[in-house]
């Protein structure tokens, strides 16, 4: 086998010009990654920050080295569109399912999201127990549900002194969420 190397011009797709005209910045829905629900039901978009842990429905926020939040999803059953879950109802289920933790309510209220479903969303502040003290902990709970009843709910706890490095993190996740037939 011979092989012969031989010099060529530069390309014109690599001249200096050509190249300094290329825009670097990479948009937002290219460094966007899926995240498909195990056994399938709904998808969503997330930044690359969050780490899917696709065994147990979970995604967490990593910023520079630091757990800034959880997400868990969760598929709903099917349900009749006109009897879903109101506001208030879903406000005390969030009452209840953090118990003893619950402290204050801090926002509630119902959307639209780009795909037309209905979003519920309930924060709530409060502390579980730690070493040596309680860790202050504040819940985002959503619920989502289609016109034709299809819903689910994501959870995003995040331990308070991390809400900055939160910040918005779970709304392009409700945004993107779609549900799709298993």
């Amino acid at each position: 086998m011979q092989l012969t190397v031989t010099p060529v011009k530069e390309p014109k797709e690599l001249a200096r010009a050509a190249l300094d005209k290329l825009d670097l910045k990479p948009a937002a829905e290219s460094t966007c990654l899926t995240y498909e629900f195990p056994g399938g039901g709904f998808r969503c978009r997330y930044d690359r920050r969050w780490y899917a842990d696709n065994s147990s429905g979970v995604l967490r926020l990593m910023n520079r080295g630091i757990l800034a939040g959880q997400c868990n999803l969760a598929l709903l059953p099917k349900r009749d569109p006109n009897r879903l879950v109101s506001l208030e109802k879903f406000q005390e289920d969030v009452r209840k399912a953090l118990g003893d933790n619950f402290s204050k309510f801090v926002a509630a209220g119902q959307s639209v999201n780009e795909s037309g479903y209905r979003v519920l969303r309930v924060v709530a502040d409060g502390a579980v127990p730690g070493k040596p003290d309680n860790v202050p902990i504040r819940w985002i709970y959503y619920h989502l549900a289609d016109r034709q009843g299809h819903q689910s709910a994501l959870t995003f706890t995040i331990e308070q002194e991390h809400t900055d490095r939160f910040a918005d993190a779970d709304e392009p996740i409700v945004e993107s969420l779609r549900f799709v037939e298993r």
